[in-house]
């Protein structure tokens, strides 16, 4: 990955976590035709959100944000990286 690429990832994970998740879902965005742009962990009162953001030429529907959570999901829960529960929103910089 370079460097550039790189530092498009931004997250309030820690460094090494966000660069696990990276690493993890990286190649099943890609194997699926996205770009991954960006994985943010927000709090919302208790509540944690881990946001993925993908792009795509020609732009990203709802659909598409579909079927990258439904790809992601299942390894994120098999890997367990996230303390406590968290919800998964998949969007794209233009919606």
């Amino acid at each position: 990955m370079s460097e550039e690429k790189s530092n498009n990832i931004r997250s309030s994970l820690p460094f090494a976590t966000t660069r696990v998740i990276e690493e993890i879902i990286k190649p099943i965005t890609e194997r699926a035709g996205y770009e991954l742009v960006k994985v943010e962990l927000k709090f919302q009162g208790r509540n944690q959100i881990l946001e993925i953001t993908i792009n795509k030429v020609g732009g990203v529907s709802v659909e598409d944000c579909a079927k990258v959570s439904s790809l992601i999901e299942p390894i994120l829960d098999e890997k367990d990286l996230i303390k406590g529960k968290y919800l998964l929103v998949v969007s794209s910089p233009g919606i």
